[in-house]
């Protein structure tokens, strides 16, 4: 399980991208995304910053 963080997350759900912005990986599979601090409440210890980034899940 791993948490990816960058500056911006398109999610396609909302007109305005999330700044900042988390996804949340665990068995291969997206379980949360959302905003920084919606997205670490279930996060996990291994994070990856991706500073500068835009976060398109999908």
């Amino acid at each position: 399980m791993f948490r990816l963080e960058a500056d911006r997350l398109i999610d396609g759900a909302h007109d305005l991208p999330h700044e900042p912005g988390d996804i949340v990986i665990a068995d291969g599979r997206i379980t949360a995304v959302g905003e920084e601090t919606q997205a670490s409440e279930r996060a996990p210890s291994l994070v990856l910053a991706l500073p500068g980034c835009t976060l398109l899940p999908g």
